[in-house]
């Protein structure tokens, strides 16, 4: 039986925009076929590629329609990854970057309830076990 350790983070943050990657490859999708797919500018896609935007709750929604996660997903993603960028030492350090991020990562928490909230008879959102963690 293998036994996962609750706190293990990855060696490198991980941004959300290589999980997409992964789920576009999984379905041969190029970043043009996406940005038709979802409505977007394939150059307002490519920043995200790039890491200089987060996922919105409207870019949330988009990826959710196209590939059936929910909304949520995506945002707890972008969640994670905000976790994750801030160096130890940092926080340890400067109370700013501290409030900083809690406030960042309680505001996409504040997000994706309401997004929850706004669609619990949503079908997709029904088919998946979606639960806050606070």
């Amino acid at each position: 039986m293998v036994t996962l350790d609750k706190n293990w983070k990855p060696t490198e943050p991980v941004h959300p925009s290589e999980i997409l990657h992964d789920e576009m490859s999984a379905r041969g999708m190029k970043q043009k076929d996406l940005a038709e797919a979802i409505g977007m500018k394939p150059s307002n896609l490519s920043r995200f590629f790039h890491k200089k935007e987060p996922i919105t709750i409207s870019l949330a929604n988009r990826l959710a329609d196209v590939f059936g996660m929910p909304a949520g997903y995506w945002l707890e993603l972008q969640a994670a990854y905000e976790r994750d960028i801030a160096p130890a030492t940092e926080i340890d350090t400067n109370d700013g970057i501290i409030a900083k991020l809690v406030s960042r990562i309680s505001r996409l928490e504040t997000l994706v309830s309401e997004l929850i909230q706004s669609n619990e008879n949503h079908p997709k959102l029904n088919s998946y076990n979606i639960q806050q963690q606070r």
